[in-house]
């Protein structure tokens, strides 16, 4: 569980670092080679130096399918630092392919000057 945390924090830290190209309805850059994940995948991410709470309960943070229609999902704020992404009710469809977003502006190291992240994934 500390190696997938400590995964997730590299990956956003990154993601927002390196600057990705802003993206609207339908970005084009991915986070990394597509991930394969159970149908119960959590997503944890962790801001070393807070986060835009506000935003993310603004939908800040959100997954799409493969028809980009966006997924009922729950959003939870463990802490200052922490958000998890949990899996809709029912989990992931087996065999379908998501993205997830990320906002720009809900790292405060990097505010509305961060770039957006998104993250593919296929579930087993």
């Amino acid at each position: 569980m500390e190696k997938k945390r400590l995964l997730s924090t590299v990956l956003v830290t990154s993601l927002v670092a390196m600057g990705f190209s802003t993206f609207t309805k339908a970005p084009t850059v991915q986070a990394q080679s597509q991930q394969t994940v159970s149908s119960q995948k959590e997503w944890e991410f962790v801001f070393e130096h807070g986060m835009n709470k506000e935003l993310i309960v603004n939908k800040g943070i959100y997954i799409k399918n493969s028809k980009e229609q966006i997924i009922s999902t729950k959003i939870h704020i463990k802490d200052d630092h922490t958000v998890i992404v949990k899996p809709p009710v029912k989990g992931y469809k087996s065999g379908e392919t998501y993205r997830l977003y990320i906002k720009k502006g809900i790292d405060l190291q990097y505010g509305e000057s961060g770039k957006p992240a998104m993250i593919v994934f296929k579930v087993k």
